[in-house]
Formats: C-alpha cells, sequence, structure tokens
C-alpha cells in the first residue's frame, strides 16, 4: 500500500535542501576566503623580510667590506710571517743571543713583518750598545740583521761592584762585566765608586770632557794603551808596556796623539818616559827618558 505524500510537504522538503546547499556554499566561500587571506598574509611577510635584507645602508656595507678584508689579511699575516731564522753580522763584542734578545724585544716580534717595520720606524741609537742597525726580510720567515756595534773607549774598574764599567764615546756606560775587552783602554785615578748601566758616568763633568776627548783621540788614532791614569794634578798618562807617556795640561790632545802615532812604533822593546807633558806642537824633539 502506497504512502501518501502531501503536497505541502514536498514543497518544504525542497526549500530545506536549498537553503542547506546555500549554507554549504557560503561556508566553503568563507574557507577559500580565508586561505586566499593567509596566503596574501604570508607573501607579505616574505616581501616584508626581503625587503628588511636589501635595506641595509651603504656605509654600513663599506664598513663590513672593510673588516672582512682586515680580518683576511690578519690571517695571512699570521699564517704566513711567522720569524723561523734569524741572520746576523757585524757584530764582535756580543753574541748573536745577545743581539737577538736585544732587537726582538717584545711579544710581537714573532712576527717577521712586524719587526722589520719596527725598525723602519724606531731610533736604532736608543737600542742598548747597537750604534746603527739595518734589517731586511730576506723572505716571510726570515731576518736579516746588520749591526754597528756602539765603540767601548775604556772602562773603570768598580770596587763595590766587582766589574768593570765600559763607556762610549759620550761617557754613557754601555757594559758592566768582569771580562776583560782587547784594545779597550783601562782608567785609573778617577774616583767613580757607583754607576748604573745605560747611565753616565758619574765623574765630574770636567774630567768627564777630558776623559772623553783623549779616548776620543786616541780611538781615532787606532793606538789605545794599557792604561790610562790620572795623576794627582788630574793630568793624564799613557801606558805601553814598558813605556810611559804623560800628557800634562792639554786643552786640545790631537796633536799630541798625532806626534805619539808617528813615533810609537819606534819605542818598542824599550822602557823609560816620553814626554809629551813638556812638547809642544811648535818642537821638532821630544824628550825621552831612559829607565832601567
Amino acid at each position: 500500500m502506497r504512502k501518501k505524500i502531501k503536497i505541502e510537504e514536498i514543497e518544504n522538503l525542497a526549500l530545506d535542501d536549498t537553503t542547506t546547499k546555500k549554507d554549504n556554499d557560503k561556508s566553503d566561500k568563507h574557507k577559500i576566503n580565508k586561505i586566499n587571506y593567509n596566503g596574501i598574509g604570508n607573501d607579505v611577510e616574505s616581501k616584508s623580510k626581503a625587503v628588511n635584507l636589501y635595506s641595509i645602508p651603504k656605509p654600513l656595507k663599506i664598513l663590513l667590506g672593510i673588516v672582512m678584508v682586515l680580518l683576511v689579511i690578519f690571517i695571512v699575516l699570521c699564517s704566513v710571517f711567522k720569524l723561523k731564522k734569524v741572520e746576523i753580522e757585524g757584530n764582535t763584542l756580543y753574541d748573536n743571543e745577545k743581539i737577538k734578545k736585544v732587537v726582538l724585544n717584545d711579544s710581537n716580534s714573532w712576527n717577521t713583518l712586524y719587526v722589520f717595520i719596527k725598525y723602519r720606524m724606531t731610533n736604532t741609537k736608543d737600542t742598548p750598545f747597537i750604534d746603527k742597525m739595518n734589517i731586511k726580510m730576506v723572505n716571510p720567515t726570515t731576518l736579516k740583521i746588520n749591526v754597528c756595534e756602539k765603540e767601548m773607549l775604556g772602562y773603570i774598574y768598580i770596587p763595590a761592584i766587582d766589574s768593570n764599567a765600559y763607556f762610549d764615546k759620550d761617557g754613557i756606560v754601555i757594559e758592566l762585566s768582569k771580562r776583560i775587552i782587547p784594545n779597550v783602554p783601562k782608567v785609573d785615578g778617577l774616583s767613580c765608586a757607583k754607576v748604573v748601566q745605560y747611565e753616565k758616568l758619574p765623574v765630574a763633568s770636567s774630567k768627564l770632557k777630558d776623559l772623553l776627548a783623549l779616548t776620543r783621540s786616541l780611538k781615532k788614532y787606532k793606538i789605545p794603551p794599557d792604561l790610562i791614569v790620572y795623576l794627582k794634578d788630574d793630568t793624564p798618562s799613557l801606558k805601553y808596556k814598558d813605556v810611559e807617556v804623560p800628557l800634562g795640561k792639554t786643552v786640545e790632545y790631537t796633536p799630541k796623539i798625532e806626534r805619539l802615532c808617528q813615533i810609537l812604533k819606534s819605542l818598542n822593546n824599550m822602557k823609560g818616559v816620553l814626554h809629551l807633558d813638556k812638547w809642544n806642537s811648535g818642537d821638532s824633539n821630544i824628550i825621552f827618558e831612559k829607565t832601567q
């Protein structure tokens, strides 16, 4: 038996289906819009990040570039210019290790380029016992040092410290030691109780001036005596083996030392006193007093 459905019910069912379909369509459109909205947001954020990346100021880019270049240079300097070998020439008074210790005197001296540039910009006369110095970079790991040592004009024995105080042409004490250096005369007769290395001899200025003038002249003519003695009247006397040479009071030593240079060889194997204290530049003869 068939069930009868009224026309009103059919119309209501059709209306319900239409309403449901419309609601579903609206829901789908809402989802699509939501997805599109989120996608647009992500695109905007990505573009914003891209814009921020390319918006670095030009001065900052330049600065970063400079920093990178300096970093590369630093790495190269540290890895390539490592000091492994030092060649030293010209030294006679001091050994190689002493020279190296004085020249390579700070924590950065492991770098050959640093040492080379340092002594291009430094006054080497301030270096102890070195008058002149030339440093060449043979290769990135080798330095060649050519030195000219400060000349020692004489020394004074200091009993208080049982050492010899060697001085240079300016009267600066450049070495305190017990060693005896050949062809450097000893000086007696000057009161000098205390000395400080790399400072001037603590001697009265007039006496020091006289001593330096005499020792410079002796160095110039290459006739260093065994001993220089300052007598009670503060005048110097030179001693060459068995020959004594009193110089007397003199304003200028050069004429007497020059004359001494001319006749000193003729006094070999002789004993006596050569009286330059009584000689003047206008005299042709010099008194030599023989002794037994």
